[in-house]
């Protein structure tokens, strides 16, 4: 293993993004010039480069949907922000809450480090996104795509006069998207629940947290088949098996 450079520390989860081309370019200049003096940075840079080198020469040539970026980067943002709100005690043990699955175990990466997991989870997105892509393509004429909009509420408007929230709907499952959604309280995250009749809300384990412009996007994995309502609360990083806030958004199933 090569040895690190001055400031390794600070810069070795950049390596697996800026080989994706996914950070900022203030951040790609100065990550460009530690890397001029880190051998390991510059190895494992390299490494990540083959296997994404020869995906794109096995893979026939297909333009990716039009939304695959975005997508992408929500998830990362998402994780990214996440983790931010956790705060130093992130690593730290946490008491017995519901079994969230990492992003590293959903896809089988345990073993990989950080920056290798990375780009293997985004490079199992793209190819799943792409292939989907191609599905639908070759829909028959007589299988329109079931989807639909349906627009939520505000539940507390004094804490969010202006956001916006709607439930976009297909036979592939549920996304929630919110527009100028205001940041949680400081240490809270927001948590996705699913209300089915007569029962109390069920967790999911679609934590997120708005960008800085109050937009922000979470996936429901399982889609909202029996829920009557989707719900979303501010709650501890990690998220919790019982709402422990008052809803804030509430979107109906049903138009």
């Amino acid at each position: 293993m090569s040895a690190a450079g001055p400031g390794h520390s600070n810069w070795q989860d950049f390596v697996a993004p800026y080989v994706l081309g996914a950070v900022e370019p203030g951040e790609k200049i100065s990550f460009e010039q530690h890397m001029a003096g880190c051998p390991a940075c510059r190895d494992e840079a390299d490494a990540l480069r083959r296997p994404l080198e020869a995906l794109a020469l096995a893979a026939p040539p297909l333009a990716p949907p039009r939304e695959l970026g975005r997508v992408i980067m929500d998830t990362v943002e998402r994780e990214a922000e996440i983790l931010r709100a956790a705060g130093p005690a992130a690593d730290r043990p946490q008491p017995a809450r519901v079994k969230r699955v990492s992003w590293r175990e959903r896809f089988g990466l345990q073993e990989l480090s950080p920056a290798f997991a990375l780009a293997a989870t985004l490079l199992i997105l793209a190819l799943g996104a792409v292939s989907g892509a191609v599905f639908s393509t070759n829909r028959s004429p007589d299988e329109p795509p079931q989807s639909r909009i349906v627009a939520g509420k505000v539940m507390d408007v004094a804490r969010a006069p202006n956001a916006d929230v709607r439930l976009q709907l297909s036979s592939d499952g549920a996304m929630l998207v919110a527009e100028r959604l205001p940041q949680p309280p400081k240490g809270r995250v927001y948590q996705v629940w699913l209300k089915r009749p007569n029962s109390k809300p069920r967790p999911t384990d679609a934590l997120f947290m708005p960008r800085k412009n109050g937009s922000a996007t979470a996936a429901i994995r399982g889609g909202v088949g029996g829920v009557e309502a989707v719900l979303v609360s501010d709650e501890p990083p990690g998220g919790s098996p019982n709402p422990t806030s008052k809803p804030l958004l509430l979107v109906p199933t049903s138009a």
